[in-house]
């Protein structure tokens, strides 16, 4: 069955068991960098909030052996726990007074996001948009968020540089950072193992910065003083790599004049391994201890390491 009638199959079964008064409507979802995906989007009477239901996984779900019955069921079931939670967290976001301590920030690319960026308030930040967001909480290790559209900043008189103050102080409490080796993070630690020490392999140690769920945790390099606290750590300069809009990579700089190789490196990985609506640059940032902040390379100032980037905050 191709994917097209698998999504009239699927939207028939779900029909048949919704309760009465329930409508599905098959939609294109627009996501990060530019990406649709299909969905159905599942309204419900006196209902603000509406689920969504992306259907490419359940498709391939299917592909894999699963019957369309089967999918259907396990459809209805997350419906039926997310729901409570649904109708709970829409009330929060009502009101400015409700809704202050949550707004939060991430960063994606100004490029790939040329579209949504007419259609909320943010802040530049080298290539990247800082945009800004509801954290209403977590569940199953998973955020529940909102994007903050120009019409909800117009409505509670928030202008972007006054959203900016307001999650700069907000993120690191609802998503504190988390940073330590990247070989730790794939094959895991001890409990007391100091997750700061090298490699001594000889090559460089690759350190990872996210937040704790490891979900739009890119923007904790923009924590304050978590990067020059790190950098401190180290005692070096730092070199960060965008691994995604997910995690930052962090490298010590040795001062070799590696860059050029750190960023084609980027380019490659973005290219080939991370999934379009989860890349975040492909551009190269520097760090240097008693600088005002993070700068991006630019290779034509490959002898003035001083002077290269200065589009920061």
């Amino acid at each position: 069955m191709n994917y097209s009638s698998f999504c009239e199959y699927l939207l028939a079964a779900l029909t048949n068991q919704m309760e009465h008064g329930v409508t599905i409507s098959k939609e294109s979802i627009r996501k990060n960098n530019n990406v649709s995906l299909d969905a159905f989007i599942i309204h419900m009477p006196n209902v603000s909030s509406a689920p969504v239901v992306y259907l490419q996984p359940l498709y391939q779900t299917y592909c894999s052996g699963s019957s369309i019955d089967k999918i259907a069921q396990t459809v209805l079931a997350k419906l039926k726990r997310e729901l409570p939670l649904s109708l709970e967290l829409a009330e929060q976001a009502r009101t400015l007074e409700s809704a202050r301590d949550r707004i939060a920030y991430r960063l994606i690319s100004k490029k790939e996001n040329e579209e949504l960026l007419k259609e909320i308030p943010w802040t530049s930040w080298c290539d990247l948009a800082i945009i800004y967001y509801l954290h209403l909480g977590v569940k199953d290790d998973r955020q529940i968020t909102t994007i903050i559209h120009n019409n909800q900043a117009e409505k509670w008189n928030l202008s972007p540089s006054e959203l900016y103050e307001l999650a700069k102080e907000n993120t690191p409490k609802l998503c504190p950072s988390t940073i330590g080796r990247l070989d730790h993070l794939i094959f895991g630690w001890d409990e007391d193992e100091d997750r700061m020490i090298p490699c001594d392999t000889g090559l460089p140690t690759l350190y990872v910065l996210s937040n704790q769920t490891g979900i739009n945790g890119a923007v904790c390099m923009l924590y304050e003083n978590v990067i020059k606290d790190f950098a401190d750590t180290l005692d070096a300069d730092l070199i960060i790599l965008p691994s995604s809009i997910h995690e930052v990579l962090i490298v010590p700089d040795s001062h070799d004049k590696e860059y050029e190789m750190f960023r084609n490196m980027v380019r490659s990985v973005n290219a080939e391994d991370v999934p379009k609506e989860e890349v975040l640059s492909d551009e190269l940032y520097l760090y240097r201890r008693g600088s005002s902040g993070i700068i991006r390379w630019k290779p034509c100032d490959s002898d003035n390491t001083e002077r290269r980037g200065t589009e920061n905050l």
